[in-house]
């Protein structure tokens, strides 16, 4: 259920859905590679059989897994510019309730804008706003909106002014992704440096050395 509700899916499927239809697809292809080795004239081989039996079982939470990585990397990216956003709002007047409306009315769809909305609508049906807050914290579950939520929880039992604090979490979230963006350079030059020796190094050797060595054997 929580993986559902973090892949932004809940709504369309439920958990004992998705257990089920694991399930039972499992079966039938369980049973079709049990029929294709028993009466086929040439079956496959057994552990080709299992291994698709397996991936049956296994696919859907790889590709639940692929969705929530996808979905909380777009969250992760806008989080910064749609925090710019509630700041604005809410010094220019507004307070955190008709920001997050604002906000929610005006940017276009995506991800993050599905959960603000959500959080808006918990907030009009009754829940505090600590609590609608520790939910989309939870639904979203990534350490930005985590330790976001955190300080929104600690400054509204404090008192403290909301803008302020959006704007100093807006830029320590473009300093960390500045530095991830930096770590991740530094990782692919360190990914490249295996096929640059292994498919670029021949070829310059070869251009290098060729003429020399073919002028001493033709010596």
């Amino acid at each position: 259920k929580t993986k559902l509700i973090s892949a932004g899916l809940y709504k369309k499927f439920n958990e004992k859905q998705v257990l089920s239809s694991k399930f039972w697809l499992t079966l039938i292809v369980a049973f079709a590679s049990f029929l294709i080795f028993v009466f086929s004239k040439n079956p496959p081989a057994i552990w080709q059989l299992a291994g698709g039996v397996a991936l049956t079982f296994f696919f859907p939470n790889l590709d639940l897994s692929s969705k929530i990585k996808n979905r909380q990397q777009d969250i992760r990216l806008a989080l910064p510019y749609v925090i710019d956003l509630l700041t604005l709002s809410t010094e220019a007047g507004l307070d955190f309730l008709g920001s997050i409306g604002k906000v929610v009315g005006k940017c276009p769809p995506s991800a993050l804008i599905d959960e603000m909305s959500e959080l808006l609508k918990d907030i009009q049906l009754g829940k505090t706003r600590s609590e609608a807050l520790k939910d989309f914290a939870n639904r979203i579950n990534i350490p930005e909106t985590t330790s976001l939520v955190a300080l929104l929880v600690s400054s509204d039992k404090m008192g403290a002014s909301i803008g302020t604090v959006l704007r100093a979490q807006s830029s320590t979230m473009r300093i960390e992704r500045l530095m991830k963006a930096e770590k991740l350079g530094a990782q692919a030059s360190q990914k490249i440096l295996f096929p640059l020796v292994i498919f670029i190094m021949p070829a310059v050797m070869l251009i290098i050395f060729g003429p020399m060595i073919i002028s001493l054997v033709g010596g």
